[in-house]
């Protein structure tokens, strides 16, 4: 049996990411998985389901592998990688917004990568999401639909732009969703105050490095562009829609899709 072959057979079954990093940011595993049957593969990653076709080669050094995306959010993307098979954990190095291989098992900023360890063992435990808000949720349908990140500011640094260009937000009556290319950012109920000056925005996460936690934040919709600014959790309400060195504050624009 070539080694190739060989790496097929020893991937079949289910693998359980046990850490991620995303562009140097540590992530929340948050359960997901990964399933492969044999060319097949099967992702569940905090409440998005991915699916398609698996490529190897594994006399390459280090060994490649392509995820062919056929169902899920990245239907008709092809995710370029290179992988390490120690016993039973897998590491994967791969893109997310890059537009090229990578070369070594790292991820830092700006790179548009991921790098993930995944196991046949135990999941890393899950933060606790809470259930509901203590007050009745008030939805916006001005700020339904999905959005496209125009800019980021976290703490007065500003995001990457490879990490702007695959920054969506998805929201409904109920709920909003953010993904940075294939990867759930954070999902969250929301509820929303439009009398305040400024209006008012609270989220309460339930997916993500957040989740189980509450931010209290601003918005507004001017020109076609919802801006919000949101606290750190735990922290008073920002009073004016500005993010600078070490408030923790989130300062971001979208444009409607």
């Amino acid at each position: 049996m070539n080694s190739t072959k060989n790496d097929f057979v020893q991937l079949q079954g289910s693998w359980l990411i046990q850490s991620l990093h995303l562009e140097g940011k540590e992530m929340p595993p948050g359960g997901a998985s990964l399933a492969i049957a044999g060319n097949r593969f099967e992702a569940a990653s905090m409440g998005a389901t991915y699916a398609g076709t698996l490529e190897l080669d594994a006399s390459r050094e280090p060994k490649i592998f392509d995820l062919v995306f056929t169902a899920g959010p990245e239907q008709g993307n092809r995710a370029l990688g290179i992988y390490r098979l120690e016993g039973d954990m897998w590491t994967i190095c791969l893109t997310v917004t890059a537009k090229t291989r990578p070369a070594e098992f790292s991820a830092p900023a700006g790179s548009g990568l991921a790098l993930e360890v995944l196991s046949r063992g135990v999941p890393v435990p899950v933060a606790p999401a809470v259930a509901s808000f203590p007050h009745p949720a008030i939805p916006d349908p001005d700020i339904e639909g999905e959005w496209q990140m125009l800019t980021c500011l976290r703490s007065g640094e500003p995001l990457e732009q490879r990490m702007l260009n695959s920054g969506i937000r998805q929201a409904d009556a109920r709920q909003v969703t953010v993904h940075f290319g294939s990867h759930l950012f954070s999902r969250a109920l929301y509820t929303t105050d439009r009398r305040a000056k400024p209006r008012t925005i609270d989220y309460l996460h339930t997916e993500g490095a957040l989740a189980g936690q509450m931010q209290l934040g601003i918005y507004r919709i001017e020109a076609g562009i919802l801006t919000h600014c949101f606290a750190s959790p735990g922290d008073a309400r920002p009073a004016a829609f500005e993010s600078l060195p070490g408030d923790g504050r989130t300062l971001a624009t979208w444009k409607r899709k």
